[in-house]
């Protein structure tokens, strides 16, 4: 999931009651297609059988949200270009404390590019830090990603 400090901004508030909310909103949503509706309540383990802790609920709804607004653009986008195409999904989790450590979130990626944040990094993320901004200075420069 990467956490949007938007969505987070516009849904910490109607965090209480979220799942069953998001649930009638999705059901009422696609009425005329309930097997839909139900997989993709399942999917985010907020149907039937899903959670109903408000703040497991709320990280399902930014991982739904997160997919529609990031992932499925990306990729609707990328699908339109001719020949090779490259699509990075960049899934590091965020080291700092806050609501959302461990979670991959909006703009981490430009702290690990950057590298400006490695000491407070994991020997391993520093490693991915590095690794990641030698793809993207690849890239800058026609050439392929490792």
């Amino acid at each position: 999931m990467q956490a949007s400090v938007f969505g987070m901004m516009g849904l910490f508030q109607r965090k209480k009651g979220i799942g069953a909310a998001f649930s009638t909103f999705v059901r009422s949503f696609l009425d005329a297609h309930p097997q839909e509706a139900d997989k993709l309540l399942d999917l985010y383990v907020l149907g039937t059988s899903g959670t109903s802790d408000d703040d497991e609920a709320f990280v399902n709804i930014l991982r739904f949200a997160t997919d529609i607004g990031y992932r499925a653009s990306a990729h609707t986008l990328a699908s339109t270009f001719h020949g090779q195409t490259y699509l990075l999904q960049f899934a590091e989790p965020n080291p700092w404390d806050g609501p959302f450590k461990g979670y991959t979130t909006h703009v981490l990626d430009v702290a690990f590019f950057f590298q400006n944040y490695n000491d407070f990094l994991s020997s391993s993320q520093i490693v991915t830090a590095e690794n990641f901004a030698d793809d993207v200075i690849r890239f800058a420069n026609e050439d392929a990603p490792i």
